[in-house]
């Protein structure tokens, strides 16, 4: 990485055309990301970004945007993409295990995996329990945010 580029606290890269984006982990003071007018369909904002605030994501095609399950999202402010469509990984069990999340136009979801056991949760700090039924598991639309996750 050049030296200096972990100091960004501002990156722009707007108007670019950019189909993928692959960002560096290592941009630790970066407070604002803007990356409008792209052709971005899927984002992984990577670990290392803690003082991350504002992610600018308009007139861009995207459908996935994936954060560290660390990040509190609370404190980010996304323009053009909902935070309750954000998907959270881990990286314990990305390695491995992977959990396929497809939304439905009625806004369930099928949830698909191939090891693991499924958990479920209201909220990223509480109660993690086990969800019964095997992948594909189709889950109905709910009013409140919920949360998945694999666990060996």
């Amino acid at each position: 990485m050049p030296q200096g580029i972990t100091n960004l606290k501002t990156l722009s890269i707007r108007y670019n055309r950019l189909r993928k984006l692959t960002l560096p982990a290592d941009l630790t003071r970066l407070v604002t990301l803007n990356l409008v007018d792209n052709h971005l369909t899927s984002l992984t904002l990577p670990e290392g970004m803690p003082q991350l605030r504002r992610l600018y994501l308009n007139e861009n095609p995207v459908n996935r945007l994936a954060v560290p399950q660390s990040m509190n999202i609370g404190n980010l402010r996304i323009s053009g993409f909902s935070k309750a469509d954000v998907a959270f990984y881990d990286l314990e069990t990305i390695a491995s295990e992977t959990l396929a999340i497809l939304r439905l136009e009625d806004g369930g979801l099928i949830l698909s995996w191939s090891e693991g056991r499924l958990q479920s949760s209201a909220d990223l700090s509480g109660n993690w329990e086990e969800v019964e039924g095997e992948s594909p598991l189709h889950v109905k639309a709910v009013e409140s945010s919920m949360f998945f996750r694999l666990r060996p």
